[in-house]
């Protein structure tokens, strides 16, 4: 789906498009994600309705699989959309208050969010980030945590990581 946002950061359209896009679906499931999100499921989905997730943070290049669990990256985002009327994401799509027949499933599916690549493409992506924020985001606060960034507070939060770190 393209929208104009004038090359700006606006969560307030990337909120209406998550919760909207999946609707006239005619699929037996839906997958909403980012594109820096790789879910894995390995049990049979057939008696559930929505798929829960664990989520890791990944460090590292793309065939890494090391990571750090985080409850913010474990997000509903794969569920039958002719079960619900509504996934009801909250800002940041990181939690949802879906409308429908909910059987959340009892296994959690792996989702691995590649956002950890490497220091210098963190410092660069919060650069990018922060300098694109929209004025709507920085009313409600959104995306605050891209800005005031430096280098110094992202190689400090590898460091954090890398002692965390889980083989997924």
């Amino acid at each position: 789906i393209e929208y104009g946002s004038d090359n700006k950061i606006r969560d307030d359209i990337y909120l209406q498009i998550k919760n909207e896009c999946w609707k006239k679906s005619k699929a037996d499931w839906v997958i909403v994600c980012d594109i820096d999100e790789l879910l894995e499921v390995n049990f049979d989905v057939s008696k559930y309705t929505i798929i829960n997730t664990k989520g890791y943070d990944i460090v590292g290049g793309l065939d890494s699989r090391s990571g750090v669990y985080n409850p913010m990256s474990s997000k509903h985002i794969m569920f039958r959309p002719n079960e619900f009327q509504q996934i009801g994401y909250t800002a940041g799509c990181h939690k949802c208050l879906p409308k429908g027949r909910i059987q959340g499933s009892r296994e959690h599916a792996t989702l691995l969010h590649r956002k950890f690549i490497s220091e210098e493409y963190v410092f660069n992506r919060h650069k990018m980030y922060a300098e694109r924020l929209s004025d709507v985001n920085k009313q409600y606060g959104w995306g605050v945590h891209y800005q005031n960034v430096t280098r110094e507070k992202i190689d400090e939060q590898f460091k954090e990581l890398r002692k965390k770190l889980v083989l997924v």
